[in-house]
């Protein structure tokens, strides 16, 4: 079976979802093809939780050119979640009213906690590295407002303009409203994508279920982007990274107010559900729950808040998140008609609305916007490939 459109998007993850939506509201016919259901994997599986961080905190004027580089990167894409996160307001409110439904936005902040003095005074230093709103939380202060907290904890630092979102529901909000759009987005679920070839008018893609002709395809299938054939350039490895996440049946629905994070563990507040994850795994496409993850999960969120022990487990799962050699997302142009946004590893939730955004602005005006500019495929070529997780090796737990 054939088809023909102006855009192809490979990938329905929300990252894809966006792109397809914003470049259909844009007047193009979008074709979008996944080798599932929309929004089923990394996507489904992500806490929801809406919250730039500076990755690179290295201030000593001696630093090496490659960390200096890495700062720099790393505060042109702190600037680009912001501007992400500004923009989500609106994003769930025109999808709202295009559906006419309502999904769970909160809008408490997030909680970053210090357990010793040590970790109080590194949190001092990350607040004032970050420009944007935040408050100073004594130990009296949030144990005041949050009661569960351990009282062990030194002291914290509520980030008020962070927010959180119920990301399976906005998943499934987001697919329905794809076929809102005028032209609707044609929708290939459990469609596996497995070359892209350049023609003289576009591309071509080959699936499961036949070909697709376009002038533009966008890959953006997250994890998978590395396993598609393609004949333009190709894209630097994408590698899965594994997270394991738990829900948890809190007391009350007033149980915990703020998500709350400390050292890569965090826990999310919904109504009385609370979302307690995550981890860091090297483990392939395996996607499964262990023993040992849920065990080290429990243990973190314990020590956070201690009632959590005698909490029920409600349901456990986990996914897998795309991964650049450098830990940042790819996003921008590949070659002629060819166009690539992935690899966007922890963040995929919060960057969908200015990924969306900036890509359509490339493929229908031509402009590559200064948001993306560092994020482009030509930084792999022009530096030495700076392995993520050779910084901070993933274990397998």
């Amino acid at each position: 079976m054939k088809h023909s459109c102006d855009a192809v998007v490979i990938g329905g993850g929300i990252i894809g979802m966006s792109i397809a939506r914003d470049l259909a509201k844009r007047g193009r016919s979008v074709a979008i093809y996944d080798k599932g259901a929309l929004g089923e994997e990394a996507s489904k599986a992500a806490a929801g939780v809406l919250m730039p961080l500076l990755r690179n905190l290295d201030t000593d004027e001696s630093a090496s050119a490659g960390n200096i580089q890495r700062n720099i990167i790393d505060k042109e894409f702190f600037s680009l979640c912001v501007d992400s996160l500004n923009r989500y307001r609106k994003f769930i409110e025109e999808i709202q009213e295009e559906n006419d439904s309502r999904i769970f936005f909160g809008a408490q902040g997030v909680l970053h906690l210090a357990f010793t003095k040590e970790e109080a005074a590194a949190l001092k230093a990350m607040q004032a590295s970050f420009p944007v709103e935040s408050k100073w939380k004594s130990r009296e202060e949030l144990r005041r407002n949050e009661p569960a907290l351990s009282p062990e904890i030194e002291a914290g630092v509520c980030f008020s303009s962070y927010r959180h979102v119920h990301n399976q529901d906005l998943c499934a909000l987001l697919a329905m409203d794809l076929e809102m759009q005028q032209p609707p987005v044609d929708v290939h679920e459990y469609a596996q994508v497995r070359k892209i070839e350049r023609t003289s008018s576009g591309v071509t893609i080959s699936t499961d279920e036949g070909t697709c002709s376009a002038r533009d395809a966008v890959l953006a299938a997250g994890s998978w982007s590395s396993l598609i054939e393609c004949s333009a350039l190709p894209i630097p490895p994408i590698k899965p990274v594994r997270g394991q996440i738990l829900k948890v049946l809190a007391p009350s629905r007033t149980f915990l107010r703020h998500p709350v994070y400390w050292k890569d563990c965090y826990v999310v507040p919904r109504g009385r559900e609370l979302i307690v994850g995550s981890t860091l795994e090297d483990a392939g496409y395996e996607k499964r729950v262990t023993v040992g993850a849920s065990a080290d999960i429990l243990r973190k969120a314990i020590h956070v808040i201690p009632s959590i022990a005698e909490c029920s487990i409600l349901d456990s799962w986990s996914g897998l998140r795309p991964m650049t050699a450098d830990g940042y997302p790819i996003i921008g142009k590949i070659d002629e008609h060819l166009f690539v946004a992935t690899g966007h590893y922890r963040d995929g939730i919060l960057l969908a609305p200015a990924t969306a955004a900036y890509m359509a602005e490339l493929i229908c005006d031509g402009k590559t916007n200064l948001m993306i500019k560092s994020f482009g495929v030509e930084r792999f070529r022009q530096q030495n490939t700076n392995h993520r997780n050779d910084k901070k090796p993933m274990v397998k737990v």
